[in-house]
């Protein structure tokens, strides 16, 4: 009995935690494990225009980076016309982002496919405290590798990378080599020799400055929380609040945020009705 009613309150409380996420911030209480947040608001966190300008003094980096951090990509390799726009703000050892994924990959990964939109990831790396090797770091660094030299494969490679059973825990954490990470990305579809460059470490110093940069961005923190939180998702440069949905309806929210009917998702034919610069639906 003790143990159903612990479970029941765990149940409760992730339903609650999904409730309030009102800037697309994730805060898990299932089995204890809170959402990673970054200390934002520290004095030792670099001021917005200084880590902005170390980004830019970064000169190995993703061919399709932006200003920001962020990579944007489609399905035909260039910024498609009259689509939304969804960012997506992701750290690999985050569990609120291997939660999210899982439940809304498939759903991103149709929408990538059939054109219908464009996607900007910024892969970051604030967790590196909580691995051995600097797993995430490396995670993300493979991340944008891939998505600069084999982006039609990124969405899968993020979702075997967030995947129940690869993606390292937070809190016990197990080391991660490299050779695992290119199996993920192999896995999701990437040829071998861009699998295997991917974890070369090319781009680690800029996953760093990005890293530090995205967390200085007074637009992208949660007043709730105090600081920058992920998972987040940005469509048209406004942060989805998931419609205080539940997870297993993210999905549908999703698709209710950028005016897609469900039974035109993964139509080419078809884009959603927010376009390139609509503020998207809750």
């Amino acid at each position: 009995m003790r143990q159903a009613a612990e479970q029941s309150i765990r149940e409760r409380r992730l339903q609650t935690s999904i409730g309030i996420a009102v800037t697309a911030i994730i805060a898990l209480a299932l089995l204890g494990i809170g959402a990673a947040t970054h200390p934002s608001h520290h004095s030792n966190q670099p001021s917005g225009e200084s880590s902005y300008a170390s980004l830019q003094h970064i000169s190995q980096r993703p061919s399709n980076a932006d200003a920001t951090g962020g990579i944007l990509f489609s399905t035909d390799g260039h910024a498609l016309t009259g689509v939304p726009t969804i960012e997506v703000y992701v750290d690999p050892l985050c569990p609120a982002c291997g939660q999210v994924d899982r439940v809304l990959n498939p759903t991103m990964e149709r929408l990538f496919s059939a054109g219908q939109i464009n996607m900007a990831l910024h892969p970051i790396a604030f967790l590196d405290q909580a691995s051995s090797d600097a797993y995430s770091t490396r995670a993300s660094a493979a991340l944008a590798y891939v998505a600069e030299h084999d982006p039609k494969h990124l969405v899968a490679f993020m979702g075997t990378l967030l995947e129940q059973g690869f993606q390292p825990s937070e809190t016990r954490f197990t080391p991660t080599d490299d050779a695992r990470i290119v199996a993920q990305a192999m896995r999701a579809g990437v040829n071998g020799d861009t699998a295997r460059q991917s974890v070369s470490g090319e781009y680690t110093d800029w996953i760093t400055a990005s890293t530090a940069y995205t967390l200085s961005r007074k637009e992208l923190r949660n007043p709730d929380r105090g600081g920058f939180a992920t998972p987040l998702f940005r469509i048209n440069r406004h942060i989805w609040s998931m419609g205080n949905a539940q997870l297993p309806d993210l999905p549908d929210a999703l698709l209710n945020s950028i005016g897609l009917p469900k039974a035109d998702l993964g139509n080419p034919g078809v884009k959603p009705a927010v376009g390139p610069t609509g503020t998207p639906s809750d």
